[in-house]
């Protein structure tokens, strides 16, 4: 049975809503899940592992045989849907993760630790503004394809897609807005607030 961790998704809870989109195989969901949720910086072994725990369980079921298992076609079963949605549910109405490591880093450190703590905020940064190009340019690419509908709002997975989108080029936007003015705070060079720049910025 998939479990939730607080305030976030376990992988085997996001493929489950990736095959409940669409039947797929191992490869294109590896390929979605680092498409569609970057942030997770999924293992190579991920996809595999849970579509192998997700059938045991009885959640999606194969409905065609290839040559390799990683090109095998799963699709959700029934009891798979109803699980996803009951936890989904749940995990939606968890608060998020209260402590981050790195402000607790901070918090307890002392000057010497400066330049490491300093290279793990560019790090994450950097990520981050990568993560909001990449959400930006999926954005753009899924407008231009029309999979949002009419201008009415009258197609339902159209319109929830858009939002979706719009919400992750949104947050992505804000966690590098927050990192890149926490390093210029820890460099005692806070030029206040600034939109990120949607490529490399001005660092």
């Amino acid at each position: 049975m998939m479990t939730t961790r607080k305030g976030s998704l376990t992988a085997s809870m996001v493929i489950l809503g990736l095959l409940i989109q669409q039947p797929d195989t191992t490869t294109s969901i590896k390929k979605r899940l680092d498409r569609e949720y970057p942030h997770g910086r999924w293992s190579r072994s991920i996809a595999h592992n849970d579509i192998k725990k997700l059938a045991r369980d009885g959640l999606i079921r194969r409905v065609r045989r290839d040559g390799t298992a990683a090109e095998d076609l799963y699709e959700a079963t029934p009891e798979g849907i109803v699980a996803f949605k009951a936890l989904l549910s749940k995990a939606a109405r968890e608060p998020p993760p209260v402590r981050d490591a790195l402000l607790l880093w901070i918090k307890h450190s002392d000057e010497s630790e400066l330049p490491e703590i300093l290279k793990v905020v560019k790090g994450f940064e950097e990520i981050a503004r990568r993560e909001y190009s990449a959400a930006m340019s999926l954005e753009s690419i899924e407008r231009s394809l029309g999979n949002f509908g009419p201008m009415d709002g009258s197609d339902w997975n159209g319109r929830m897609r858009e939002a979706l989108l719009e919400e992750r080029v949104l947050r992505c936007g804000q966690e590098a807005l927050r990192l890149k003015k926490l390093r210029e705070k820890l460099e005692n060079n806070d030029q206040g607030l600034h939109v990120p720049a949607a490529e490399n910025g001005d660092g």
